[in-house]
């Protein structure tokens, strides 16, 4: 289930991810233009097998893995003076790979961040906005749902 909020500079996404059973779930965006990953507060291992590297993933390249329980902060540039703003949380705690992938057509070369958590009911949230280089003072993540 995703809820989708605009207040303006923000678009504000939420992802409800629920099963019967525990799983893996995974939440990704890419954008154009050169990606800065700011310094995310790190915690122990999470369970998780590492991502494949062969099929689709093979697309995926210039990995670097962490793990939080906080929010993960990334810019992109995505032109002169234009610049995409990602703040994301969760729930619990996220193992987050930064890397790159193609984009269309495929020798672009875009920022790619992939979040993911086990549970039988997670929510992811992030927060958009583009700046011109100073983003706003944003909103503070929550770490529920509502």
């Amino acid at each position: 289930e995703r809820r989708i909020g605009f207040a303006p500079p923000f678009v504000e996404l939420e992802d409800l991810c629920t099963s019967e059973a525990p799983h893996r779930y995974g939440w990704v965006l890419h954008a154009r233009g050169a990606m800065v990953v700011h310094p995310v507060d790190p915690c122990g291992a999470l369970d998780l097998p590492p991502l494949p590297t062969d099929g689709p993933f093979s697309w995926f390249t210039d990995r670097r893995t962490h793990t939080t329980e906080g929010a993960i902060c990334v810019d992109w540039r995505i032109a002169e003076r234009v610049w995409l703003r990602l703040l994301a949380s969760s729930d619990g705690a996220l193992e987050v790979t930064t890397g790159c992938t193609p984009g269309n057509p495929i020798p672009d070369r875009h920022g790619t961040v992939f979040l993911r958590g086990v549970g039988r009911e997670r929510i992811f949230q992030a927060t958009l906005e583009v700046h011109r280089g100073f983003p706003a003072r944003g909103p503070v993540l929550r770490a529920s749902g509502g």
